[in-house]
C-alpha cells in the first residue's frame, strides 16, 4: 500500500475479487448484505486502489444497500441500467429496480 501511495507500484482490483471479498464478508463473517456493501464501498474512496468497473461497482454497492440484494444481481442491475438493455431472469430481484427493464421468465 505504502508503494502504491508513493505511486510505485498500481494495485489493480477486479471486480471479481470484490465479488469473493463480499461472499467471504457474508459467509465467513456472518455480515449482512447491506453493511458489507457499505465496507466495500469505502475501498472506492481509496485513491491507491484502481478498481475495475469503478461506476458499476460503485451503482451495485449502492443498489444493495437500498434493495438487499446480493452482489451479482445488483452488477447485472448497474450494468444494464448503463447500457440500457434489458436483464432476462427468473429472478424477482430485479423487479426492486425501476431503472431496469427486465424480461421475466416463469
Amino acid at each position: 500500500m505504502a508503494r502504491a501511495q508513493r505511486g510505485e507500484v498500481v494495485l489493480a482490483v477486479s471486480i471479481l475479487t470484490i465479488a469473493e471479498v463480499f461472499y467471504a464478508l457474508r459467509t465467513s463473517y456472518k455480515v449482512q448484505r447491506p453493511a458489507a456493501a457499505e465496507l466495500l464501498s469505502q475501498l472506492l474512496l481509496s485513491d491507491v486502489l484502481e478498481i475495475e468497473q469503478e461506476s458499476i461497482l460503485a451503482d451495485a454497492l449502492a443498489r444493495i444497500k437500498a434493495a438487499n440484494v446480493d452482489l451479482g444481481h445488483a452488477v447485472l442491475a448497474a450494468q444494464a441500467a448503463a447500457s440500457g438493455d434489458p436483464v432476462a431472469t427468473f429472478d424477482r430481484d430485479f423487479t426492486r429496480f425501476p431503472d431496469v427493464r427486465c424480461h421475466q421468465w416463469g
